[in-house]
C-alpha cells in the first residue's frame, strides 16, 4: 500500500509532534509608574498623608482696617491596606509531564493578571477592597460630553487642561491618558471645526502626545462607563500624576502550596497575596471626561 504522512495507519503514526513555548494571554498596560505616580514600599502601619488647603484670600484694605483672616483647611488621604488574593491549582502531572516551564510561566501570567487588576482600581476603583480611583476622586476637574455622553473633540481635550489650570495646578509630570478605543478615534478627529481633515489630534508624527503634553494609553481605563442611555463611555483623564500615591504593603507574594488534601488529589496551589491601596492627594490636580464615546 502507499505510505502518507496523513493517514495514521499508513505512516501518520510515527510522526512525532512538537510543543512550541507557551504564548501568554495580553494584559491591559500599567502606566500609573511610567506617569510618576507617587509609590511607597515597605510600609507597615496604616498611612495618613496630610493635605493643607488654601481657604480665603487676603485682600488690600484701607490704612487702619481690620486684616482678612486666612482660612486654610486641612484634610487627609488614608491609605490602607487592601488585600488582592488569587490562585491556580496545578496538577503533579501537567507539572511532571509539561516541556513549557508551566509554573514559571503561571507564575508570570498570575502576576499579570493582578497588576491588570490593581491598574483598573487606579483609574475607576471605588475603595471597598480595592484603591479609590482618580474617577472617583472628590474635587477633580470634570468635562461633559453631552447627556448620553459624545465623541471627544479639540474643545474638550483643551478643556481638561483649563479645568486643572483654573486651579493653579499645571505643573509636574502632566499627562493625558486614555485606552485604545479613544486613542483610534482622536486618530481620525481633525483639531479644526469647519470638517477640514488632517491635523488630527493624535498625529502619526506624534502619536504619544495630545495637545502638547505626554499621552499613555491602558485599556484598564474603562470603555464600559455608563452616560443616560449609553453603556460603552470611556475616560480621557489629564492631570499631574504624581499626586495619585499608591501604597505596598510587604509587596507581591507568590507561593506553591501542597496540603494533605492537595496531596491526595495530586495537586499543587500556587496562591499569591499583595496588600496594596491608592488614592489622589491632590484633587486640583487632575480633570477627567468619563463619557467620551469612541464607537
Amino acid at each position: 500500500r502507499d505510505m502518507t504522512a496523513g493517514t495514521a495507519n499508513q505512516g501518520g503514526n510515527t510522526i512525532a509532534t512538537d510543543k512550541a513555548g507557551l504564548l501568554d494571554d495580553f494584559f491591559a498596560s500599567s502606566v500609573m509608574n511610567n506617569l510618576g505616580a507617587t509609590v511607597l514600599t515597605g510600609l507597615t502601619g496604616n498611612l495618613d498623608i496630610p493635605i493643607l488647603a488654601a481657604g480665603t484670600a487676603a485682600s488690600g484694605e484701607a490704612e487702619n482696617a481690620a486684616a482678612d483672616e486666612v482660612t486654610p483647611t486641612t484634610s487627609q488621604l488614608s491609605l490602607t491596606p487592601k488585600r488582592l488574593p488569587a490562585f491556580i491549582n496545578i496538577s503533579d502531572q501537567l507539572m511532571n509531564q509539561s516541556s513549557s516551564a508551566i509554573e514559571a510561566m503561571l507564575r508570570g501570567h498570575l502576576t499579570a493578571q493582578m497588576l491588570e487588576t490593581q491598574e483598573k482600581a487606579f483609574f475607576h476603583g471605588g475603595g471597598t477592597n480595592e484603591a479609590n480611583g482618580v474617577a472617583g476622586a472628590s474635587g477633580i476637574g470634570s468635562v461633559v460630553g453631552g447627556t448620553n455622553g459624545a465623541a471627544p473633540d479639540y474643545a474638550d481635550i483643551v478643556a481638561l487642561e483649563e479645568k486643572v489650570d483654573a486651579q493653579n495646578a499645571l505643573q509636574g509630570g502632566l499627562a493625558y491618558v486614555t485606552n485604545g478605543q479613544i486613542r483610534a478615534k482622536l486618530k481620525q478627529t481633525s483639531k479644526q471645526t469647519s470638517g477640514v481633515e488632517g491635523n488630527f489630534i493624535i498625529s502619526d508624527g506624534s502619536p504619544n502626545a495630545i495637545n502638547g503634553y505626554r499621552a499613555e494609553f491602558t485599556n484598564a481605563v474603562s470603555r464600559t462607563l455608563t452616560k443616560g442611555s449609553s453603556s460603552v463611555a470611556s475616560a480621557i483623564f489629564f492631570g499631574n500624576f504624581a499626586d495619585y500615591v499608591i501604597g505596598y504593603w510587604g509587596g507581591l507574594n507568590l507561593e506553591l502550596l501542597r496540603d494533605s488534601a492537595n496531596a491526595k488529589t495530586g495537586l499543587h496551589t500556587l496562591v499569591a497575596n499583595t496588600y496594596y491601596d491608592g488614592g489622589v492627594r491632590r484633587p486640583k490636580s487632575f480633570a477627567a471626561m468619563l463619557d467620551a464615546l469612541g464607537a
